[in-house]
C-alpha cells in the first residue's frame, strides 16, 4: 500500500493548513504528503509512533507555543497561494493547452 501512495498527497492539508492550527503529521520521510510538510517547513512531522518520539514532538509543540500563530497565519498563506481553485484550475488549464500544442 505504502507503494501505492508514495506520491499521493493528502487532500486535507489544504483544509488544515486554512484551518490555523498546527499539524501533526505521521509518516515515513519517503511519502510525498510528509515531503511537502516538511518543505513547508510549519508542521510538527514523527516517522515513529514509539512512546519517545510521541513524547519529544508533544514537548516540541507545547515548548514552541510563541510560534503558533505564526504557524497559522504561514498555513493561510500557503493554502490560499498552493492550493486555491482558481489558480489550480487556471494550472491545469494552461499544461493541458501546452501539451495539445505540442501535438499539433
Amino acid at each position: 500500500m505504502k507503494y501505492k501512495t508514495r506520491l499521493s498527497i493528502s487532500t486535507k492539508i489544504p483544509e488544515y493548513l486554512a484551518s490555523r492550527k498546527q499539524i501533526l503529521a505521521v509518516g515515513p520521510d519517503d511519502i510525498s504528503s510528509i515531503r511537502y510538510l516538511k518543505r513547508l517547513g510549519i508542521s510538527y512531522i514523527m516517522n515513529s509512533l514509539d512512546e519517545t518520539s510521541i513524547k519529544n514532538e508533544l514537548m516540541k509543540i507545547l515548548n514552541e507555543k510563541y510560534m503558533h500563530r505564526d504557524i497559522g497565519l504561514k498555513g493561510i498563506k500557503i493554502a490560499k497561494d498552493n492550493h486555491s481553485i482558481k489558480k489550480n484550475r487556471k494550472l491545469i488549464r494552461d499544461n493541458l493547452y501546452d501539451v495539445f500544442k505540442r501535438k499539433k
